[in-house]
């Protein structure tokens, strides 16, 4: 297992001793674990009494580096019984300001919690969490972005202690939460049908640590009444130009429910502002892929690196 301090040596490798992000594929060096279906175990044990023990614990240490084609990490973990669970993070990124993101998910790979930060540590707290498989996703959630990381896991069986009502989201986010766009308000509709987890793969999860729920429609609703889709912001992972702009690529596809009568719109910056002339149209949706061309600079498109996305 190796550690932050004796990993050290190793995080020129990660940024500087990589081809620009340009030159290689985020996923080219990856191992099995890059994607959901051949994720690695994550191992608790424990010494208290009982059967199983009152408390549990389990480790691992790795890295993940956008530019050095090792994009994403998958592990599995599973909890003997119900009780709360505790996922941290203790990261030395390639160089400052460079984040991490983690998000822990079911065993029917619904997602539930998500953290990006650009800060040395990270933890995600499930209080009652019930008995049963969970993953957890550790991406590089930028182009640039890599870093070495150690994964702690902690697992308490039982009822909560006045220990564990701590608040996970006191660490700095990556971003100002001002900045950050308010979800799209739903009109009330009855209990929604919860979706079976799809054998192909989780239902609006793509490799790139993009977390996208899946379209709920009651039992009771005709077809055509189906709840609009809120609008999804993702990054753009790769831009080239284009004869009438730039021809712009993001990891969200028909597994999301986007088709061609989706449109697009660049932000500004880090904020949910639209860009001025950031008008994008689909031109090819693939299953985890969409392409949009907009008529901006490829320099306009690399200052700004957001798009929102909205169904008709």
């Amino acid at each position: 297992m190796r550690g932050l301090i004796g990993a050290a040596a190793l995080l020129p490798l990660l940024v500087l001793g990589c081809p620009q992000p340009s030159q290689i594929k985020p996923d080219k060096n990856s191992g099995p674990d890059q994607s959901w279906d051949t994720p690695t175990e994550l191992t608790l044990e424990g010494d208290g009494e009982g059967d199983p023990p009152e408390e549990l614990e389990g480790e691992a240490s790795d890295s993940v580096s956008s530019p050095g084609g090792d994009r994403v990490d998958w592990r599995f973990l599973d909890l003997p019984a119900d009780g709360t669970l505790t996922i941290s993070l203790a990261v030395q990124p390639a160089r400052p300001g460079l984040a991490i993101g983690m998000q822990v998910l079911d065993e029917g790979f619904r997602v539930l919690s998500s953290r990006t930060s650009d800060q040395p540590s990270l933890k995600i707290k499930l209080k009652d969490s019930e008995a049963g498989r969970y993953y957890v996703q550790v991406y590089a959630p930028r182009r640039g972005d890599a870093a070495i990381y150690d994964l702690s896991v902690s697992f308490r069986k039982g009822a909560q202690t006045k220990d564990d009502l701590v608040d996970a989201t006191s660490y700095k986010p990556l971003f100002d939460k001002d900045l950050l766009p308010d979800p799209e308000p739903l009109p009330a509709v009855p209990e929604p049908v919860v979706p079976t987890p799809s054998p192909t793969g989780p239902p609006g999860i793509v490799d790139a640590g993009v977390a996208l729920p899946p379209q709920q429609v009651d039992a009771g609703m005709k077809p055509d009444a189906a709840v609009r889709p809120p609008p999804i912001i993702v990054e753009i992972i790769d831009s080239v130009a284009s004869p009438n702009g730039t021809l712009i690529t993001v990891q969200v596809g028909k597994l999301n429910k986007i088709d061609k009568t989706w449109k697009g719109t660049l932000l500004l910056g880090r904020t949910d502002k639209p860009l001025r002339g950031g008008a994008a149209t689909i031109k090819m949706v693939l299953d985890r892929t969409t392409q949009l061309e907009v008529r901006l600079s490829l320099d306009d498109v690399r200052a700004n690196p957001r798009i929102r996305l909205e169904a008709p």
